[in-house]
């Protein structure tokens, strides 16, 4: 415990403010009023206090100078030039940029209207966005017209949304394939909801590989590989089961194509 000990009432009290992971606190005091604090049950004068006793030296207390010399590399690393790679791990702004076209684009197949994303990505454009960013928006663009061709040749999906999950996945929408999946996951149950997980997780492995996050892709490999093949009799209707799980047991950073049953969709769909 902290104490203060003085022969008159300091003009201004100290405060200690709690935060999350240290204390922060002030102290402020007439220069002729002596004070003395005790650190571990000594007790030593304020002008006296010794180094290994100082602030400085102590992780859970800063004063305000330190907390604001502490704060600045935070805001130069924010006014450096940003990375040339599109980051939505670690950039708030990619992050917003990923999910809000993501969201878009299962919105815009839904409701069989493609003209809100492509206005959010034009909105998007017109900004002073970083050359990661609008890289990011270019790119997204370009598939997300491919996925509406191969849409629109096929038909809309109905109660099947494999066919649009094939068609995004063979574009490299790994995000949007989690996404579009995530929503029948979510009113799905038992083995059939295991399946599309299995999916969602075989998704983001290739989500972390694009961002040279392997450590976690190789945890979320190990779990998409159980489910798939756990659920390969329901979802080889649909895709070459074994071939996904080759590539997920070696890490192949080539995502397999799964577009084999996407013909026949689009043969029983346009006669």
């Amino acid at each position: 415990m902290l104490l203060i000990v003085g022969r008159t009432k300091p003009s201004k009290y100290y405060s200690i403010y709690h935060d999350r992971h240290w204390l922060r606190w002030h102290l402020r005091f007439r220069p002729t009023l002596e004070k003395k604090i005790r650190f571990g049950g000594k007790s030593r004068n304020v002008r006296e206090c010794s180094a290994r006793h100082t602030l400085n030296q102590n992780p859970f207390f800063e004063t305000a100078s330190q907390d604001k010399a502490r704060s600045q590399p935070m805001i130069s690393n924010q006014n450096a030039k940003p990375s040339d790679r599109f980051d939505p791990f670690n950039s708030r702004t990619c992050r917003q940029v990923r999910n809000d076209l993501a969201h878009s684009l299962v919105t815009a197949i839904t409701t069989h209207s493609s003209e809100p994303v492509f206005t959010l990505v034009h909105n998007y454009l017109s900004r002073n966005n970083t050359a990661a960013v609008r890289h990011y928006l270019i790119d997204r663009r370009e598939r997300y017209h491919n996925i509406f061709s191969c849409i629109r040749s096929a038909g809309f999906p109905g109660e099947d949304i494999w066919p649009v999950a094939i068609a995004l996945w063979d574009e490299h929408l790994f995000f949007e394939v989690h996404e579009w999946l995530e929503q029948t996951w979510h009113q799905s149950q038992g083995a059939e909801k295991e399946s599309y997980q299995a999916v969602i997780r075989a998704a983001g492995v290739y989500i972390h590989l694009e961002a040279s996050r392997r450590a976690s892709a190789v945890r979320l490999a190990t779990k998409a590989a159980d489910g798939l093949f756990r659920h390969r009799n329901i979802l080889a209707g649909y895709f070459d089961v074994t071939r996904l799980l080759g590539k997920l047991k070696s890490l192949d950073p080539v995502p397999p194509k799964l577009s084999p049953a996407l013909p026949a969709a689009t043969q029983t769909s346009t006669g």
